[in-house]
């Protein structure tokens, strides 16, 4: 699926609009940071553009817009910003701030992921598994699911510990590799790696 981390509240993803509470600005001067980030957005910093947009998507210290919360997306990511082209791709897949479009956002969902951002590397590998959003490709799934199962994602472990355990009709089933990728999905505490070690 195009767009964003499924379950990612309950496992640790980070929502790149903000929505996981360990990344809000819960306690801080949201007010005195959207000043900041405007005077350095309006020099060109793009991690500031960034984070003005978060504000702006969350309504943190400014008026909530998801039109210029998109805005301030673009601009960082079409400067290279690997987070707002995580932004932009939820953007463009979920109709905020802009009309829904799914090749915009798998454009930008691809830029988030070969820059290494690993909930785009998941969102996207969901999305050649299954077809929905980009043309189905087992390879370039599993491609996807193991950059993001070696950065940590757990989601992309447990689909990839799952995959080797069953196999598919390209390659047959790796009791090995998939010990190994359910293993560390449990050990991160996901109850469907632990169901499929026998835990559940």
């Amino acid at each position: 699926m195009v767009g964003k981390s499924r379950g990612a509240e309950q496992h640790g993803c980070r929502d790149a609009f903000g929505a996981n509470p360990a990344d809000s600005w819960a306690g801080r001067d949201a007010t005195r940071a959207a000043t900041l980030f405007e005077a350095a957005a309006a020099r060109g910093k793009t991690q500031a553009q960034y984070f003005l947009g978060r504000l702006y998507a969350q309504g943190d210290g400014v008026p909530q817009d998801a039109t210029t919360a998109f805005n301030w997306f673009l601009a960082a990511a079409e400067d290279g910003n690997k987070d707002a082209q995580y932004a932009l791709s939820q953007a463009y897949a979920e109709g905020r701030g802009v009309a829904q479009s799914t090749p915009d956002a798998l454009r930008w969902l691809e830029e988030a992921a070969s820059n290494g951002v690993p909930d785009a590397q998941y969102n996207l590998a969901v999305a050649y598994d299954t077809g929905r959003g980009a043309n189905k490709s087992a390879t370039a799934a599993l491609d996807n699911y193991r950059r993001a199962a070696e950065a940590g994602h757990v989601l992309a472990q447990r689909a990839l510990g799952t995959k080797y355990l069953q196999g598919t009709q390209d390659f047959d089933p790796d009791p090995t590799e998939a010990l190994r990728w359910l293993q560390a999905a449990a050990q991160a505490g996901d109850p469907g790696a632990m169901s499929n070690l026998g835990f559940g």
